[in-house]
């Protein structure tokens, strides 16, 4: 999980990559400097939240572990929150959205473009950190109590907190889905080009893994299903239910 932290607006947020990232950092942003325009989803990444802005907290918002380096700071005076979304979906967000970059990117050339969402499950399983998207989001945790555990479908809530009056999202980089086919077979290239030619995919795990995948995939990320439900959310294949208010 990677953290960070609004001094001026005494927050704390906990995220990770393939949950709504480009969408939180936006909001962050907006609530520090509401004056900044972003028409491309990419200039959040390359122009405003790169490492060195992170570092110095040049538009607000600091790296968390950098911060506390630099400057003292009261958990107590800080609200806490964490994004999480369904492992599930993430998986899929994950494969379908990386595919395009594991093709594109010479450090990857050859070495996936065959491999079906099965079989990249299976590398994940030897070295899950091929790109960083495919990490547990319980990875690297904090010793932080979150105040507010919020599915990345509830990301009102996150506006709220900021103090955003209306949520804005950035959504031109998004991966379409509500296609009702079996995607099992489907390797990396033919997703890449899938993806080119702005085609849906399904959001159903079972049109992507098999039961015993499936399997394998709820046991990788075990403790992100484990850390949901103890703190109010129970993930399933078709969305979650929350437990508390």
């Amino acid at each position: 999980m990677r953290y960070k932290i609004i001094p001026d607006l005494k927050i704390i947020v906990g995220e990770n990559p393939k949950c709504g990232c480009t969408n939180i950092f936006y909001a962050m942003l907006l609530a520090t400097n509401p004056e900044v325009k972003v028409t491309d989803p990419g200039q959040i990444h390359s122009m405003y939240f790169t490492d060195d802005n992170l570092m110095t907290g040049k538009y607000g918002v600091f790296d968390y572990k950098e911060c506390i380096k630099q400057q003292t700071v009261d958990l107590n005076e800080y609200t806490t929150v964490c994004i999480l979304r369904n492992p599930y979906h993430r998986f899929i967000a994950g494969f379908a959205q990386q595919a395009k970059l594991i093709v594109r990117d010479g450090r990857y050339k050859g070495r996936f473009d065959d491999m079906n969402a099965s079989r990249f499950l299976a590398y994940l399983r030897k070295d899950i950190s091929v790109t960083g998207h495919f990490l547990p989001q319980t990875q690297d945790l904090l010793p932080l109590d979150f105040e507010f555990i919020i599915d990345v479908s509830e990301m009102n809530r996150l506006h709220e907190l900021l103090g955003l009056a209306s949520p804005k999202r950035i959504d031109k980089h998004r991966t379409s889905y509500g296609a009702n086919a079996c995607f099992r077979e489907m390797t990396i290239s033919e997703i890449a080009k899938r993806r080119v030619d702005k085609k849906p995919f399904s959001n159903k795990i079972e049109d992507w893994l098999s039961e015993g995948d499936i399997e394998n995939l709820e046991s990788l990320y075990r403790r992100d299903f484990k850390f949901a439900k103890k703190n109010g959310i129970s993930y399933d294949r078709d969305g979650y239910t929350r437990h508390d208010n």
